[in-house]
């Protein structure tokens, strides 16, 4: 992705970064919920795990927090095929190129795990069957699928259809604008750029602390419904505000309530992904 010549080889390409990372991070889900079957561990297990997630971004938003700042000392970047990059030393391309990193030691563990003891003992007696796609529709089941499919994609529609908006918003905030004031446009850029990274960390932690308190919330709360309200009712009033408000008048204000927006909204897709 970060060798692309074209909007078209990078739009196919991130798609199949995350076509990659999303079966992975399902497959992993799964095989810790066998691992552990006592549901009171399982829920930390699952709860904390997708917490790191969450870690992940930040982690990300941190790389590029440092590719801004010193992508111009960086290797220049040399075209694979015959199209020519245009600005090889772009931080974007570093960012996207950092992606590798945390690759690399899942490559070498993933094939030293054990096996599900449940998908074991059903192997070893006969009982083990492909899963069906259409059973996840049937009497029993379809209701749970719809109202899941669709308030998961409400969920992320709230957390990242906005959240991924930030690089756009932030350039035209008051503060911002007065800090690239006059200066060279190669050079204004990059401000905003590290900005727009900044607000992002603040979001990324906010949703690895909410994912971690949902984690802990689920063992202390018994109704499923009162635990992802605890999360749904604020996420559905600071969304507005954040978005509404804060995003286009003040970057001071921005910060605290990304992070509360990041908060409410990102621990949701461990609620939807694990209960």
């Amino acid at each position: 992705s970060g060798f692309a010549t074209s909007i078209q080889m990078l739009l196919l390409l991130r798609c199949l970064v995350f076509i990659g990372v999303c079966v992975e991070f399902v497959a992993a889900v799964a095989w810790l919920a066998e691992l552990f079957p006592e549901p009171k561990r399982r829920e930390k297990v699952l709860g904390y795990t997708q917490a790191f997630s969450s870690l992940g971004g930040l982690l990300v938003a941190t790389a590029n927090g440092l590719c801004v700042a010193y992508a111009a000392s960086l290797p220049a970047l040399m075209a694979l095929g015959s199209a020519p990059i245009q600005n090889p030393h772009a931080p974007w391309r570093y960012t996207l190129m950092s992606g590798v990193l945390p690759a690399i030691p899942l490559i070498l563990i993933r094939p030293f795990l054990p096996e599900s003891p449940i998908w074991q003992s059903k192997k070893q007696a006969g009982t083990l069957r492909r899963p069906s796609f259409a059973e996840l529709f049937s009497p029993a089941l379809r209701r749970t699928t719809i109202v899941t499919t669709v308030m998961f994609a409400m969920a992320y529609g709230a957390a990242f259809g906005a959240i991924q908006q930030i690089p756009q918003i932030v350039p035209g905030l008051p503060e911002v604008r007065q800090m690239v004031a006059g200066r060279p446009v190669p050079e204004a850029r990059l401000t905003e750029q590290r900005v727009a990274a900044d607000v992002t960390k603040f979001q990324e932690i906010g949703g690895l602390v909410g994912r971690v308190a949902l984690a802990w919330l689920a063992v202390v709360v018994v109704s499923r419904r009162t635990l992802v309200r605890m999360f749904q009712i604020p996420g559905l009033i600071l969304m507005p505000i954040t978005f509404a408000w804060a995003a286009r008048t003040d970057l001071q204000v921005l910060y605290p309530l990304i992070f509360l927006a990041g908060f409410f909204t990102v621990a949701q897709f461990s609620f939807w992904g694990n209960y």
